[in-house]
């Protein structure tokens, strides 16, 4: 490691033993006790944010017993049992576990030529990049997407306890047209490749399936049609196939912030749009894409509509966006956030840089852009769209952990007010996972995902990273210690 990675990551981990030392003037057991145990446990006179949209409630107490939240009420109310852990909460501020809807978890090296590489599972960097998670206050995540069994395997490995990391839920292989199998993507041509996937993924216990950017809509009708006979969701990552002929289809949830869809642009642009993938390819030509959509149009309206009345959610994944068309800006290039990355991960953002061949033009064409997608975000918002958080982690310049705080920026810099962020970030992810009736509020007999931070966030968004304590499942842990865990993983 080099003597200004070290400086950095010892910078980071000062702030947090900061926030952790300053903290707590009452404590029953120590904290290592209290991280152990199994009892009960009383956060007294804290300002509690619930997740629901309501504004923050201050004074309020909020115990724990047995991993599941037993009171929430005014301090000047005593909860019905005796806490064994008391944590003094004054001047800080309770949020649900954050919820990143778009984590792939499973991390994955890429060998071979860049035209036929091959994805191989990495369970050093896939338990390193749930540590990460866990230290920025992140409870839950949807793994949209990974080799099947190594997917399912390492859900099952931490629900068991095993390795530390937020409850996770899975996708296996994800369904593309293609003609061959990288290690992550399954090529299916026809209902009946498509009916062995999902066959075999329901077999492997997968929490739901994934149809990527080349499935045209009778292959994706096809997989909601196998995976909805079998009980599991499908979300889709699209482009052959629009957002709104696949919330017709059934879909259950979509990946990313823009559609890309040819049908989703102004009939009078399609054809120039359609041009500049040929002449330039898929990601130049999303500045084009950019460029002509009508967020107020009547193809992005008659989309949003038919997604808001099915209900379906939309991850943005903005800092996905934004680490490609504003590439070079060193906000992400040189962000202290990369310091906490593995080796091989910071290595590969380089490697996997989809737009490393973009000129300065492009750049400020891409900022120029920006604009856009921000606007869509503001009428997904308006629309009644249900958005939820997802970092897209690790894909280049996007660190496990931290991204997910860039990414509630994001969302707060494209005009949404930062508590409509918070909910965002907890109940709406939830709710998209069908696990609203067990997290995503500070509510009475849910599971106990909470984080404390040191500032209100619904004046600052950044101040979600001022996190002093996680806890989950009714589990104290203390960010600094994760952190200090976390030697760089170097192959």
């Amino acid at each position: 490691m080099s003597t200004a990675t070290l400086i950095n990551r010892l910078l980071m981990l000062a702030f947090f033993v900061g926030c952790v030392v300053g903290g707590f003037e009452r404590r029953a057991h120590s904290s290592s006790d209290l991280r152990d145990s199994t009892g009960s446990l009383a956060i007294e006179h804290i300002t509690v944010i619930d997740g629901t949209g309501k504004q923050p409630q201050p004074d309020m107490t909020v115990a724990v017993e047995n991993g599941l939240i037993a009171y929430v009420g005014p301090t000047t109310k005593q909860p019905p049992l005796k806490p064994i852990s008391v944590v003094d909460g004054r001047n800080r501020f309770l949020l649900p576990g954050l919820i990143d809807t778009h984590a792939h978890v499973t991390y994955l090296d890429w060998v071979g030529s860049q035209n036929a590489s091959t994805a191989v599972y990495n369970d050093e960097i896939s338990q390193a990049s749930l540590r990460l998670l866990f230290a920025f206050g992140i409870t839950t995540v949807r793994n949209p997407g990974g080799p099947t069994g190594d997917a399912v395997a390492l859900r099952e490995r931490v629900a068991a306890g095993q390795i530390a990391g937020p409850t996770v839920l899975t996708a296996g292989n994800i369904l593309n047209r293609g003609s061959r199998f990288d290690g992550l993507t399954r090529p299916v041509a026809n209902e009946d490749d498509i009916r062995r996937e999902v066959t075999a993924q329901a077999a492997a216990r997968v929490d739901f399936l994934k149809v990527y950017s080349n499935m045209p809509p009778d292959l994706v009708a096809a997989v909601i049609s196998e995976a909805h006979k079998r009980n599991l969701r499908v979300i889709g990552h699209l482009q052959a196939t629009s957002w709104t002929a696949a919330a017709r289809l059934g879909i259950d949830g979509i990946c990313h912030g823009a559609s890309w869809a040819v049908e989703e642009l102004p009939p009078d642009r399609r054809e120039a749009y359609l041009r500049a993938i040929e002449q330039h390819g898929a990601m130049h030509a999303r500045l084009q894409w950019l460029d002509d959509v009508q967020p107020d149009g009547l193809e992005i309206a008659t989309m949003i509509q038919e997604l808001a009345h099915r209900r379906i959610p939309v991850d943005p994944t903005l800092m996905a966006y934004a680490t490609k068309f504003e590439g070079s800006d060193s906000r992400f290039t040189e962000s202290p956030d990369l310091t906490l990355a593995p080796a091989a991960m910071r290595s590969s953002f380089f490697s996997l840089n989809l737009v490393r061949d973009w000129k300065p033009q492009d750049f400020e064409h891409g900022r120029h852009s920006w604009r856009k997608m921000q606007a869509l975000v503001q009428a997904y918002s308006r629309g009644g769209v249900l958005l939820t958080a997802g970092s897209d982690e690790p894909n280049p310049w996007i660190v496990p952990g931290p991204s997910l705080h860039t990414e509630l920026e994001l969302l707060v810099d494209a005009g949404l007010s930062p508590l409509e962020v918070l909910t965002i970030a907890t109940r709406n992810g939830a709710e998209s996972l069908g696990i609203l009736k067990e997290v995503g509020t500070v509510s009475l007999g849910k599971r106990a995902d909470l984080i404390i931070v040191d500032r209100d966030p619904t004046k600052d968004i950044t101040n979600t990273r001022a996190i002093s304590l996680v806890i989950t499942r009714g589990r104290v842990l203390h960010p600094a210690e994760l952190l200090a865990s976390l030697e760089p993983v170097s192959h």
